[in-house]
């Protein structure tokens, strides 16, 4: 799937199953609330001004911005029938990420940062502390949940012990999803998926190994099943 592609299709699954906001006030109302997690300028507007004062303001904010699209193509992401100069993606919704792109393509051929730039990590193994391995193994953890945007290298991945680096088993990927954390609590599908299932719980093992973690911090949320030994 081309670059284009690529970025129609995050704008059609999450007006689908999440929420985005249209136009230029509308964006930047996204930007100032702190809501916005991605924003789609047009590349052929024809007032620099607005191109400068949203690239700032997304800057500012930490928010990645990109203008691969014309307003046309824009438009035509967000299912509205005219173009759109400007669309800002606040909620990506329960549409797994992990079906919207060919990763194993994209990791194959080193093209990850130029087709989605603000992947935080490739993971080629999923680690975790020593006690949370016997809940993975007796399938009463299923989920877990990383800091950044994320993808995985394949739809099967080894489970490592930390510290000693020791392989569990194996993992098949079935749902990633990208969110900010605080949106968890009103998430029990992710809840009764992780382990600990309290959020509060959550938060305080996500602060214990993330630096500067709080619950406005971007997060990847895998749902997995435990397999045991590679297929």
């Amino acid at each position: 799937m081309e670059e284009k592609s690529q970025y129609s299709e995050i704008i059609k699954n999450a007006k689908k199953y999440g929420s985005i906001s249209i136009g230029v006030l509308a964006c930047i109302r996204t930007l100032e609330r702190n809501t916005a997690q991605m924003v789609f300028l047009g590349n052929d507007i024809d007032d620099n001004a607005i191109i400068d004062n949203i690239s700032i303001l997304a800057k500012q904010k930490g928010t990645p911005i990109f203008l691969d699209l014309s307003c046309t193509e824009l438009g035509q992401s967000a299912g509205i029938a005219v173009g759109a100069s400007s669309v800002s993606i606040t909620n990506f919704g329960i549409s797994p990420i992990y079906q919207s792109f060919d990763i194993t393509s994209l990791v194959k051929t080193k093209l990850v940062n130029s087709v989605i730039p603000y992947i935080y990590r490739v993971e080629t193994v999923l680690r975790f502390r020593e006690k949370f391995i016997q809940y993975i193994t007796d399938g009463e953890k299923q989920g877990t949940l990383r800091l950044g945007y994320r993808i995985p290298s394949n739809n099967v991945l080894p489970i490592v012990s930390m510290p000693d680096d020791c392989i569990c088993g194996y993992v098949k990927i079935l749902e990633v999803q990208w969110l900010k954390f605080h949106e968890v609590a009103n998430r029990d599908d992710i809840l009764h998926c992780e382990w600990p299932h309290e959020y509060e719980t959550i938060l305080y093992e996500m602060k214990a190994v993330y630096d500067r973690f709080t619950e406005d911090s971007q997060i990847t949320y895998y749902r997995f099943a435990y397999i045991g030994e590679k297929p």
